[in-house]
């Protein structure tokens, strides 16, 4: 009689333990999940953050550019001062 009562206890004990690391399990899937799903939403706004600054170094670049390319046109046109 004993050994059946300390069966069943060990069963239940054994079956709870279980279901304790089962949800153990989902709890740590569920924080993995959240977690992730933070990361790539800040990858995204930084990605977002970077690229508008990409944008706009390049624009400066091409701003940059276009204004060495009008004052080199204006150096070559301009007539050379002869010294007497």
């Amino acid at each position: 009689m004993i050994l059946i009562i300390l069966k069943n206890l060990l069963f239940e004990y054994y079956f709870k333990e279980r279901e304790k690391g089962k949800q153990q399990s989902r709890d740590h899937e569920e924080t993995k999940r959240q977690i992730e799903e933070d990361a790539d939403e800040e990858i995204v706004k930084l990605m977002q953050t970077h690229e508008q600054q990409l944008i706009a170094c390049k624009e400066e670049n091409s701003n940059l550019k276009n204004k060495s390319t009008t004052f080199q046109r204006k150096v070559r046109l301009k007539p050379k001062k002869e010294f007497p």
